[in-house]
Formats: C-alpha cells, structure tokens, sequence
C-alpha cells in the first residue's frame, strides 16, 4: 500500500502509516481468516479504490452482496466499504463512513 518500511527485523516488518507505528508480525505459516482481519477508514472511497486499482489492487465482490461495479457495499446508514486481499490473501477492508455514522 505504499507506507515506507521503517524496520525490518526476524521477527516482525515496522511501517510508519501517516505518522502511525504499524507493525507486522512475521510467521512461519500464515492461516486465513474468512473475516476481513484489517480496516481502514477512509475521507474519499472512490479515491481510494482508484488509487489502489492503478497500483494493481484488486477488490473483491462476493455474490451475498449488493455491491457497485467498483466493489462498493453500502450499509443502510450509508457508509460504504470495499475489500481487497492483501499479497498473503488475508481480508483488508477500506470503510468511508456517512457523516452521521463517522466513528470519530
């Protein structure tokens, strides 16, 4: 996704996310979930699937679901989501929420 790899140790990868630590945990064996295992919330959905789509993201669209042709779901409150996997194929999910729904 693009965050500058600040430490890259045995035992896990340190990413600065817009002045945010994030930090990965490295594993002999990775085991997928079904369920998205990392959010992030997001000013501008469109922006951000178009963003990520020029970098080779590809989103996911799941047939129990009323998604757009971009792979937008909106919940009945507005808020929108999308999914993509991540290069391990575990669930990220981008969450652009209505303003009356806004988390923060």
């Amino acid at each position: 996704m693009g965050f500058p790899c600040e430490e890259d140790t045995p035992f896990a990868l340190v990413f600065d996310v817009s002045g945010t630590q994030l930090r990965v945990q490295k594993v002999e064996t990775v085991v997928n979930p079904p369920h998205t295992i990392l959010g992030f919330a997001v000013t501008d959905i469109a922006n951000t699937i178009a963003e990520l789509g020029d970098k080779g993201v590809q989103f996911e669209f799941y047939e129990f679901m009323e998604q757009d042709q971009s792979g937008i779901w909106t919940t009945p409150d507005g808020t929108a989501i999308v999914w993509c996997k991540d290069p391990d194929g575990n669930l990220v999910s981008f969450t652009q929420y209505d303003a009356a729904g806004d988390p923060g």
